[in-house]
């Protein structure tokens, strides 16, 4: 059996794709990451994923106001 898909496992996915994405553009400027298709190509896609992720949460959740607080 896979992972049970509920709240708490895409919570986990966003705050992983979050984490890398704070990881790899540490101390790059928006100039080398246009110089460098690679790593833009992986940041948008894990944008993506992210975004598609927060689409399979619960109303309960997408209801909250925690996204403001991530700022």
């Amino acid at each position: 059996m896979g992972n049970i898909k509920n709240d708490h496992y895409y919570l986990d996915k966003i705050k992983k794709d979050i984490a890398f994405i704070v990881i790899h553009m540490k101390d790059v400027d928006l100039q080398e990451l246009n110089e460098n298709e690679v790593l833009l190509d992986s940041m948008l896609f894990r944008m993506i994923q992210i975004s598609e992720n927060a689409k399979k949460l619960s109303c309960r959740i997408q209801e909250r106001k925690v996204w403001s607080s991530m700022g």
